[in-house]
């Protein structure tokens, strides 16, 4: 038995990033990638709208005032998509991502692990695991998934109240989350679903790793997003306020992109001990998995152009 399945995701991402993404979920056997493009003139829209499991929707300004987003807000739709297209979307479930995102699923199926969830539950959240950059051979993708306070201690050493708020993550450590479709009055978040007006979450059920699911996140791979990232989380107080105040303090610095790159390093470069800390915690593992093969299959990336058939 099997269940239909859709993504969700509002793109303004490198073209490296949009191949990745939509080449993953075809391969994973998306039924349908709904794609919000935030520049309405995006060339990926060209690039990708001709296949029957691709849908292309531009951020036009009708499309802005659907949503009910203000002329003036220059960001992309992130908090809006969701809900603007469940009801619109006509798979058994639908996932809303970002393009970094990638569900992994080591066991079975996406579809058939969705099929076989109870009647009564409506969302399967799944757990978030952060890529690092590592000292591993090339194609060796070492992630860090969430762990305890001993954990944290045990991997980072005095560095670990600095990341305590995330259980030992970077970005968010909730995760992302699969709806069943049909629902009425909810509300489609980034990472859940609530019921319009009583903010109550719908009924769920988590998956992570140790249940063949997880969400691989590539939130740190390129230092300059990083950055940004990391600036923005540290003003809205997403971090522990030892890292807030470390950060926000690097980036008012003279020399702001050296202090900010040492951070980044510390948090997210893991050596040769670290890695191995991480492992022997099993906080942490290696994917070993070539994405220029995967993307090749389906794009010409030469021509950024998808293949036919």
């Amino acid at each position: 038995m099997s269940a239909s399945w859709s993504v969700i995701t509002v793109m303004r991402n490198t073209p490296y990033e949009v191949m990745r993404f939509v080449a993953w979920y075809l391969d994973m056997g998306a039924d349908q990638i709904y794609i919000i493009f935030h520049d309405e003139n995006d060339p990926f829209i060209a690039r990708l709208q001709g296949h029957p499991r691709i849908t292309c929707i531009p951020f036009t300004a009708d499309l802005r005032a659907q949503m009910g987003i203000d002329p003036d807000y220059a960001g992309p739709p992130q908090i809006q998509a969701g809900t603007y297209l469940y009801p619109r979307v006509t798979t058994d479930w639908v996932l809303r991502l970002d393009c970094d995102e990638l569900v992994l699923c080591e066991n079975g199926r996406l579809s058939e692990r969705l099929a076989a969830l109870p009647a009564d539950i409506q969302t399967a959240i799944i757990r978030p695991c952060e890529q690092l950059i590592s000292d591993l051979p090339a194609h060796h993708h070492l992630f860090r998934m969430r762990m305890t306070d001993e954990d944290a201690q045990q991997i980072y050493g005095d560095m670990a109240e600095l990341l305590s708020k995330r259980r030992g993550l970077m970005s968010h450590a909730f995760g992302k989350s699969a709806h069943r479709t049909g629902i009425q009055n909810i509300e489609v978040r980034e990472h859940n679903a609530v019921f319009i007006g009583t903010n109550t979450r719908t009924n769920n059920l988590a998956w992570m790793r140790k249940k063949g699911v997880s969400l691989l996140h590539f939130n740190a791979e390129v230092f300059e997003k990083w950055k940004a990232a990391a600036a923005r989380r540290s003003r809205n107080a997403s971090f522990a306020p030892a890292l807030s105040a470390k950060i926000l303090a690097a980036e008012a610095s003279e020399t702001a992109d050296t202090e900010l790159r040492q951070i980044y390093d510390t948090i997210v470069h893991f050596d040769t001990r670290r890695t191995d800390a991480l492992l022997e915690t099993d906080c942490g593992f290696v994917l070993d998995f070539d994405f220029d093969v995967l993307i090749d299959r389906y794009f010409d990336s030469a021509q950024l152009m998808l293949r036919a058939g």
